[in-house]
């Protein structure tokens, strides 16, 4: 009778519906889950699904800590999305946390992020950090910051993606400025306080002591 008891309790606990107010209840199942009573905290182990919102999250391991309203994932952590304007955001990581006070989510340790617009146009980073900002429909790159779109290549150790402008904003931090290379034609190296890429218009902007440098690439014709 305590174990039937102790398993209704859980299918209640991990099944709530998701929504995307803040406190919503994530849907998590998984090959094993233990149940800590006294610490208040729900162990997933193996092939673990986490639903929130408009989000799927996969990884190996998961805790959710009911008392901090936080769930911990850990071990090949991937996450998949649809925004508002339908483009998708896929981040490969190793480990990451969703906060449910806030509907905010962490993702660190070579994380891997691609975001392809409506349009079909791809842009893939690689960061130590991610941090879904749910308020503001943007994606925060924290530190080693590599971007790569079409025939552009960036590095920074800051960069933000707005969702529903489709621009990616890299920033300068503790004097280290964002750096942009360009190969067609010619072959372009530009530096600057702020760098902007413009996805769909697939334009860039550089802004405030910009300097570049730029050479005649004979390998490649001007397009």
């Amino acid at each position: 009778m305590k174990q039937i008891k102790i398993f209704c309790y859980l299918t209640f606990l991990c099944f709530v519906s998701s929504g995307i107010v803040s406190g919503a209840e994530p849907r998590i199942t998984s090959n094993r889950v233990e149940f800590k009573k006294f610490e208040e905290k729900v162990i997933f182990t193996g092939n673990v699904k986490m639903v929130f919102g408009n989000k799927i999250l996969t990884a190996d391991n998961a805790v959710k800590d009911d008392k901090l309203k936080i769930v911990d994932l850990s071990g090949n952590v991937q996450g998949y999305y649809v925004t508002d304007n339908t483009d998708t955001v896929k981040i490969n990581t190793e480990s990451g946390k969703l906060d449910i006070n806030t509907n905010e989510m962490f993702f660190w340790g070579n994380a891997y992020t691609v975001y392809t617009s409506s349009s079909g146009k791809q842009i893939n980073i690689k960061s130590s950090r991610v941090f879904l900002d749910d308020a503001r429909k943007a994606i925060k790159f924290y530190e080693n910051v590599t971007m790569s779109f079409e025939k552009s290549t960036a590095e920074a150790q800051q960069a933000e993606f707005l969702q529903n402008e489709n621009k990616m904003y890299f920033f300068t931090v503790n004097g280290i400025r964002p750096v942009v290379n360009y190969a067609n034609g010619y072959l372009g190296n530009f530096t600057a306080d702020t760098i902007t890429l413009f996805q769909d218009e697939r334009k860039l902007i550089f802004e405030n002591n910009v300097i570049s440098k730029i050479t005649k690439n004979t390998n490649r014709e001007v397009k």
